[in-house]
């Protein structure tokens, strides 16, 4: 089920990828995951991961790879707070360009 309320981080997350110039859907459902911000016209997931997020690095790449190869996601972008310090560097990592 999805977050009745989505997180701060997402908010900011989708904000920042529509001043980009492109439409998000939050909470987008994938097989058995959803997907924090979801870009249809890029094909990508962005997924927030806040502070407290460190502890799940092995679950997280599972999850990813699994999103690619099954799920018919073309690349999975994860960001931080520390991403929004770069503007710049952010916006090449949601486009794929770092």
């Amino acid at each position: 089920m999805a977050r009745l309320t989505n997180t701060r981080g997402q908010l900011k997350t989708m904000a920042f990828i529509e001043k980009l110039g492109f439409f998000v859907t939050l909470e987008e459902r994938r097989g058995p995951y959803w997907i924090d911000c979801f870009v249809q016209e890029l094909g990508i997931a962005v997924e927030y991961d806040g502070p407290s997020h460190g502890l799940s690095k092995k679950r997280d790449a599972k999850r990813d790879l699994e999103l690619v190869n099954t799920y018919g996601i073309l690349r999975v972008v994860r960001v931080t707070d520390t991403d929004f310090k770069d503007h710049i560097a952010l916006e090449k990592k949601i486009l794929g360009e770092e």
